[in-house]
């Protein structure tokens, strides 16, 4: 039986087997997922072999406790926009994983999806969705801001293969890092936000056939005059 993560589309990173059922939520989670192995690296910023202590090497260092939440010892809060509500207020710098609509890539292709083949009494369809993600990355400090916002978007970049070869995502571009501009939190304490936005894409399949009669039946309401 399928569990409800994958339903969701909240399976692990490079598991290529998983079913995706929502892939409006998908690649959202595969970068949050980048995002975090990222940052928990103590050396993203500095060589292994350098001298120093992992302020120096990695000052945004990214730590999680045994159950998955986010340790005090972090020195960085990674969440989606689902649930930034829940840090409103932090202090630390934080990076804000959402997205803007999508569209299915075939609607300017005859306005329809594409059928790819042909089975007993169903059809199979094919298209690829497009999306965006925006990443925000939100500091008191103007300079963090713009450093994180640098360094996501180097890393998608520097690793953009890496990911698609490891997730279902289709393509990975347009990568862009916004200047650094400032705003008030909803507690109107002065913050930085630097943002980048990328281009990602996934295919989708699907089979459509006829509904059985019998079901049908079952399924319709019957209204009768009285």
């Amino acid at each position: 039986m399928q569990k409800v993560v994958d339903r969701l589309g909240v399976a692990s990173f490079g598991d290529s087997h998983a079913k995706i059922g929502n892939y409006l939520l998908y690649p959202r989670r595969v970068i949050i997922e980048v995002i975090k192995s990222a940052f928990r690296n103590q050396n993203l910023f500095t060589p292994q072999n350098a001298e120093g202590v992992d302020t120096d090497a990695n000052p945004f260092l990214y730590v999680e406790d045994a159950n998955g939440t986010v340790s005090p010892k972090s020195r960085l809060i990674i969440t989606d926009a689902g649930s930034e509500h829940t840090v409103r207020g932090e202090a630390r710098p934080r990076i804000v994983v959402a997205r803007s609509g999508g569209r299915f890539l075939s609607q300017g292709v005859m306005g329809r999806s594409l059928p790819y083949g042909m089975a007993t009494g169903k059809q199979a369809y094919l298209d690829v969705f497009e999306s965006a993600i925006l990443i925000r990355c939100v500091a008191r400090n103007r300079t963090e801001s713009e450093l994180l916002g640098l360094s996501v978007g180097s890393l998608i970049t520097f690793f953009s293969r890496d990911i698609r070869e490891k997730s279902q995502l289709h393509h990975i571009g347009g990568i862009n890092v916004s200047d650094t501009q400032s705003e008030k939190s909803d507690s109107e304490v002065d913050q930085t936000v630097t943002t980048v936005t990328m281009e990602v894409s996934q295919s989708i399949s699907w089979l459509r056939s006829k509904i059985n009669p019998t079901v049908l039946a079952d399924i319709c309401v019957t209204t009768v005059e009285i």
